[in-house]
């Protein structure tokens, strides 16, 4: 139908259908159609004519970045959503361009702490930083990228993407980010003041060649960028298993073996094909340990790269899960450490190892109801400076500011009240009258509760990349409290699920823990507190809450030892309803988990 100049063309359809080209049923006189009245936005018509020729071209992608760096983001700035197509009107209202872009965005979860670093963009950016500065997408070839290639630049990538060829500078960041275990002052020539220092800082000495493959280089950005952060409850800035065990795996052999066989072993479980590799890898570090071991005696390098290779050996085993190894590499690591404590201590920079050894000390206590194997375990300092002489720590190596440990969290008082819980275990199953009698037990089981009853976690700091460190620490820490507290109990007066103080405790344990956002650094000390909480869950909701939060567990940790506390968890609870069945509802108490455990020759570390 053909139309004069003069004719106004009637539109029938508002801005919203007719953005998205859908019927309108609006009439004349009527205020809103059927689908704005039901979305709940401005049914209007602003629009006069539809643009002839060729539509309106959108700004560049760099015109917009421009200006989204010299002032705050704007609606009228977003690029056309996904509903809208090229023969759209482009004079749309900003109230339907808003919608259009927020119509798809998932609704907020409700009770929820979202965690910042949850926000961040998830893409992996591998690119060099020469690309990057020039806004130009990086090949990603090694040793030198196509652009930096051509037009002669120097191609320099992060420390994990890096081709290993001038790894020296690139491991001051890392080693800078962690003044608890290295100081700044230690990173230059100048200022070196302790020479046993330099069995740990690389920029002293030339680094040992690593295959430039790219199943190394993937192994190890594998490590780096998961593994360590399933083993440290603190950010990467503060992460010891990164400032520590890097350096170490470019300067040592054996060091960097055991890392590759932890990665593999950590891939492993969703990619089989890595379970070679993880065998070739595992199998070198534990020759190069053998020889490290004989010579731990003569050479304080050998003793301190044999520990850190056995303690990475360890914690292969325990991300295994049914592996029954880590007590052999557990009882060799504080064998080794037992040894050297009267003659020659081990040097203070890697103070780390030796209060990573007490901490899986002591979580093994729990599955062997025996006492700790280390003669004396060295915890973490306290969080406030300490400014008196310690000959395992000299002054400038002690922390200068509350931050949390990479293990301990904040709760690393909590292990040596752990440790005497195993004693008492011990002397509970090799009980005797003449050598220790019931109410000399009962007094220690007191003070023991009392104790935890007593303690709460100390204050930390938050860092940049997460404000809410000192809330989820505290959480933590008092997550594991509750959990000893019903470890005591269980210990001292049976299995009673039934009891108050074990109903109290798994509350507090899945309030505390529900603070914690899923997919959080802080869930890798959660293993212990999640099993109490699950062996006393005596309703349905908190029976859901323990299985929902220890599946995501599972998922987002990878290692095997949180699937083996799961299971345990399921299988109490199947022994607990078939007992039900054939004695009644009521009857049955609870499961002996420690006993049955230990009778099926199952070990379980629950850190």
């Amino acid at each position: 139908m053909s139309t004069t100049s003069n004719t106004v063309i009637r539109l029938r359809a508002c801005d919203r259908c007719a953005a998205i080209k859908q019927v309108c049923n609006r009439k004349d006189g009527q205020k809103d159609c059927t689908r704005c009245a039901r979305l709940g936005i401005v049914c209007q018509i602003t629009r006069t004519q539809k643009p002839m020729g060729r539509p309106r071209k959108w700004p560049r992608k760099e015109k917009v970045l421009k200006s989204e760096a010299g002032s705050p983001p704007s609606l009228t700035n977003s690029p056309v959503s996904p509903d809208s197509s090229d023969n759209s009107s482009c004079s749309d209202s900003e109230v339907e361009r808003s919608f259009r872009r927020y119509e798809r965005a998932p609704a907020p979860t409700s009770g929820m702490i979202v965690s910042p670093a949850s926000l961040k963009d998830k893409r992996v950016r591998s690119g060099c930083s020469s690309c990057k500065s020039r806004r130009k997408k990086c090949d990603e070839t090694f040793p030198k990228c196509g652009d930096c290639s051509r037009l002669g630049l120097d191609c320099q990538r992060g420390f994990m993407d890096s081709p290993i060829s001038d790894h020296t500078s690139l491991m001051v960041p890392y080693m800078a980010a962690a003044p608890g275990i290295m100081p700044e002052s230690h990173l230059h020539d100048s200022a070196f003041d302790f020479p046993e220092l330099s069995i740990f800082a690389p920029s002293m000495f030339p680094m040992g060649p690593i295959g430039s493959g790219t199943e190394e280089s993937n192994l190890l950005q594998h490590y780096a960028c998961v593994v360590s952060r399933s083993l440290s409850v603190v950010p990467d800035e503060i992460n010891p298993f990164l400032s520590l065990f890097m350096p170490m795996a470019f300067e040592h052999h054996a060091m960097r073996y055991a890392l590759l066989g932890l990665s593999a072993s950590h891939l492993r479980r969703h990619h089989p094909e890595y379970e070679t590799v993880m065998t070739k890898y595992l199998a070198l570090a534990m020759e190069r340990t053998r020889v490290l071991l004989c010579e731990a005696e003569t050479s304080d390098e050998a003793a301190v790269e044999g520990l850190a290779t056995i303690l990475v050996l360890c914690l292969h085993e325990i991300c295994e899960g049914k592996s029954r190894k880590w007590a052999l590499h557990m009882r060799a690591a504080c064998s080794l450490i037992n040894s050297r404590r009267r003659s020659k201590p081990f040097p203070p920079a890697v103070r780390f190892l030796l209060e990573s050894v007490a901490y899986f000390d002591s979580m093994a206590t729990l599955s062997f109801s025996k006492p700790a194997m280390l003669e004396d375990a060295i915890y973490p300092e306290g969080f406030e400076a300490d400014t008196r002489p310690d000959e395992l720590m000299p002054m400038i190596c002690a922390p200068r500011s509350p931050v949390p440990h990479a293990l301990f969290g904040t709760a690393s008082d909590l292990f040596s009240v752990i440790n005497e819980i195993a004693v008492l275990a011990q002397q509970r199953s090799q009980f005797s009258v003449s050598e220790f009698t019931t109410d000399n037990f009962m007094s220690k089981a007191m003070a023991i509760d009392a104790k935890l009853m007593n303690w709460r976690p100390k204050p930390c700091v938050n860092t940049m990349s997460d404000p809410f460190l000192c809330e989820k620490m505290s959480a933590a820490s008092d997550a594991i409290r509750w959990a000893a507290i019903m470890r005591l109990h269980q210990l001292v007066y049976g299995p009673d699920k039934a009891h108050p103080k074990i109903q109290a405790g798994v509350k507090n344990i899945i309030i505390n823990v529900s603070k914690i956002p899923i997919g959080d650094l802080s869930e890798s000390i959660l293993v212990f507190p999640m099993l109490m909480a699950g062996i006393g869950a005596a309703t349905p909701e908190d029976k859901h809450a323990v299985r929902h939060r220890m599946v995501m567990m599972g998922a987002n940790i990878g290692f095997g030892n949180v699937f083996e506390a799961h299971e345990l968890v399921e299988k109490v609870w199947r022994m607990e309803e078939d007992a039900e069945v054939k004695s009644g509802p009521g009857v049955v108490k609870g499961v002996p988990w420690d006993i049955m455990m230990r009778e099926n020759g199952q070990t379980l570390i629950m850190s």
